[in-house]
């Protein structure tokens, strides 16, 4: 996965709409974390909350990642 991930990245501009959707449960908070656009699979479609929550949650979890780096790096850098 982590390399149709890679190739999807190096598309490049050239492809700007084209994303990777993962259909595998198992691996879609990876693809997600690692550049995947998000769920595709058939389980959508009986408990479609449960992906849409797992997708936000996976997110938000990036963004307070970055966030707290950058203020590691802040308070690194202020000493």
């Amino acid at each position: 996965m982590a390399a149709k991930l890679k190739a999807v990245r190096d598309v490049g501009e050239a492809a700007a709409s084209f994303r990777f959707y993962n259909a595998n449960v198992e691996t879609i908070a990876f693809s997600t974390a690692n550049g995947g656009a998000g769920f595709s699979g058939i389980s959508a479609n009986f408990y479609p909350q449960l992906h849409s929550w797992l997708v936000k949650v996976r997110r938000l979890r990036l963004r307070l990642d970055c966030k707290m780096r950058e203020l590691n790096n802040a308070f690194v850098c202020s000493q």
